[in-house]
């Protein structure tokens, strides 16, 4: 079994539901912005913790 949180089954299938429509329905624009966002978050966290090690 999965270490999750304990959700009512109805719950995981809307939380399912909602990634998937994320992933697959709203691909052009969300998920382009989502993923830009990842990585400028991604990048900045390698420059934060490449400065922090250096300092």
């Amino acid at each position: 079994m999965p270490m999750m949180p304990i959700l009512p089954a109805k719950e995981v299938r809307n939380v399912r539901a909602f990634l998937v429509s994320r992933l697959f329905m709203d691909k052009d624009m969300a998920a382009k912005k989502d993923m830009e966002g990842f990585l400028g978050a991604f990048f900045f966290g390698i420059c934060a913790a490449t400065s922090a090690a250096v300092a």
